[in-house]
């Protein structure tokens, strides 16, 4: 081992396992090949050893740097042995397998199944590209594992071909995971994070990037991408601007299925909000069109799918034929952009007769209102409520409490969308307006930045689009539907502390330094998602309250249609405010003009 200066001497003995060789070494540790007395094997040995943060004594223990160096250290300890912990609970022949886990010699040693084979680097080495059938045979047992790992709420954020070995018997396994590495380099500005360029997608070049089942989905599709045309993707800094990346389905085509191909392209999105949230999504849009799963689209499986409108729109040089129809393909498919604007492609090219194919359009076209125009749409059954400030606290124009009969209507699931918005512009509506996302991020983050008037042309153009009759909520309907049967302070109760049940609000305890992704927290009891937080809300009516109250306020949950109409309510608060702003009884308004960071609205329409 005397070519890796920090190494373990070849035959030092660590308990039961003797060190025969380093298997590989990084700025972390070192993995190395040992042998189990104990149970007569060979396995993989894993130490703790961060080069910017310890140092390998004269006796072979490992000492942190300097007293500095120490808190980091340690805690990256902890982190090392909890990860392996982690990795222990799974059982999978796709996921290496952990035997064991323990400290020695002042830092900690990981135990491991050794995977006797060559790595997908060497193997890509060795031939250049894989054929489909060759990348299929490693992919989707890798996504088998990966999405158990996911179902644990874990993550592996350092997927690429040398983490991927093919046992002897042409088993891939998944190794060497990097959660740990990745929060030690949070901990400490000391230790390199965890980014290899090609597949590490743009939110692991930031310790505050938001991570989750989509990062290791995004690196995924660069080793697809990497195996089929023989060179990793662009790195993802250099693809925020101009994206210089040609897509799969451009650059592979004729040599591997649309299906496998546009769900590359769909994994590697730039922005995280408009690739596959969860393995469930990625694995449909790569199933599609198969006979083996055509079975597996089922309609519990889409919103688990979370498609975005700005994925449906093909990319530049792209003509638009139906953009409406390519979103909805997009969105009850869960395939991805590219493919879904080439199964639309290849249908509307098709000769008159009658084809399956054909058929399948004509019925996604009668279904685009439920695609993603609209959104999904939760049905709220009528009733009468108290509506006011019911615990006194409140301010003068929350009162007086009365009761108002609600007839039944529907309500937006979610707040109205980038894409959403996006899809309106692209169609020639909105007055052409593209809201300023402030540089968080837009596809199925709330839009922000539209005013009251904008938000009635985004309403036109839906209403032209769909034949239906959307409209903004009532300022009754909304805090019925936000209380959703309750008479607290919240849906959920009387106090915000850190309850994240369905609070997008830092006050809240989230995660999110601005607006969140739509659906990030579970719903009230009635279904909707972000009543309390995230951004205000229009509602239709106009403003009575300054020097007023609900006296002479409608009863009947029509809008309040006198008082200044120039200013419009708006309601539950938003990602910045304090929680009394995100009650339900809380009303605030706006001038109709207005166009703020932290204002959006979502669709109501009659039962």
């Amino acid at each position: 081992m005397t070519d890796y200066l920090h190494a373990l001497p070849a035959g030092y003995r660590i308990e039961e396992y003797e060190l025969l060789r380093v298997l590989g070494s990084g700025s972390f540790g070192i993995t190395y090949l040992g042998y189990d007395h104990h149970l007569d094997k060979a396995v993989a040995i894993k130490e703790y050893l961060p080069n910017d943060l310890a140092v390998r004594t004269d006796n072979n223990s490992v000492l942190p740097k300097s007293t500095e160096d120490k808190t980091d250290y340690e805690w990256g300890l902890e982190r090392f042995l909890s990860e392996a912990q982690t990795l222990a609970r799974f059982d999978h022949r796709h996921i290496i397998k952990v035997y064991r886990f323990f400290r020695a010699h002042g830092t900690g040693y990981i135990v491991m199944e050794y995977a006797e084979g060559e790595t997908l680097s060497e193997v890509l080495q060795r031939k250049g590209i894989l054929t489909e059938a060759e990348l299929e045979a490693i992919l989707f047992p890798i996504l088998d594992g990966l999405e158990a790992v996911h179902d644990a709420d874990f993550l592996h954020r350092d997927i690429k071909p040398g983490n991927i070995v093919i046992r002897d018997d042409g088993s891939p396994v998944l190794i060497d995971f990097g959660s740990a590495r990745q929060a030690v380099a949070g901990k400490s500005r000391s230790v390199t994070a965890i980014v290899t360029p090609g597949y590490a997608p743009i939110e692991q070049y930031s310790v505050k990037g938001h991570q989750g089942p989509w990062t290791d989905i995004y690196a995924l599709g660069a080793v697809c991408y990497r195996c089929l045309t023989g060179e990793p993707p662009d790195d993802a800094t250099d693809r925020l601007r101009e994206d210089p990346l040609i897509p799969a389905i451009q650059r592979c085509e004729g040599k591997a299925s649309a299906e496998l191909l546009g769900a590359i392209d769909g994994a590697l999105w730039v922005d995280e909000g408009k690739r596959p949230q969860n393995i469930v999504a990625w694995r449909q849009a790569l199933a599609w069109g198969r006979e083996s799963s055509k079975s597996a689209i089922k309609s519990e499986h889409r919103q688990e799918m979370q498609p975005v409108v700005s994925a449906a729109i093909p990319p530049a040089g792209m003509s638009w034929s139906s953009k409406a129809l390519v979103a909805a393909i997009v969105v009850l498919l869960g395939v991805s952009a590219w493919q879904g604007w080439q199964l639309y492609r290849g249908a509307a090219e098709q000769s008159p007769a009658p084809t399956e194919r054909q058929h399948k359009v004509e019925e996604l076209r009668a279904l685009a209102e439920k695609a993603l125009l609209v959104g999904e749409m939760v049905s709220i059954p009528g009733g009468t409520f108290r509506m006011g400030d019911l615990s006194g606290k409140g301010e003068v124009y929350e009162r007086p409490v009365r009761i108002v009969m609600v007839s039944a209507f529907r309500l937006g699931k979610h707040e109205v969308t980038f894409a959403q918005w996006d899809a309106c512009v692209a169609d020639g509506g909105c007055n052409s307006y593209l809201p300023d996302d402030e540089g968080w991020g837009q596809g199925n983050r709330p839009v922000i930045n539209v005013s009251w008037d904008d938000a009635q042309f985004f309403i036109d153009w839906l209403n032209s689009r769909t034949g239906g009759n959307y409209r903004l909520p009532t300022e009754a309907e909304w805090e019925y539907a936000a209380r959703a049967g309750s008479t607290t302070e919240y849906s959920w109760g009387d106090y915000i502390g850190n309850n994240r049940a369905s609070c997008a609000n830092s006050y809240c305890g989230d995660s999110w330094q601005f607006t969140a992704l739509i659906g990030s927290f579970p719903a009230n009891a009635w279904g909707l998602h972000d009543m309390h937080g995230n951004v205000w809300e229009w509602v239709q009516d106009c403003w009575n309250g300054w020097n007023g109250s609900y006296e002479g306020a409608p009863t009947d949950g029509n809008p309040w249609t006198s008082g200044d109409c120039n200013m419009r309510v708006i309601r539950g608060g938003s990602w910045n405010l304090s929680p009394d702003y995100l009650r339900s009884a809380y009303r605030d308004a706006s001038s109709s003009w207005y166009r703020e960071y932290n204002i959006g609205f979502r669709l109501a329409h009659d039962e």
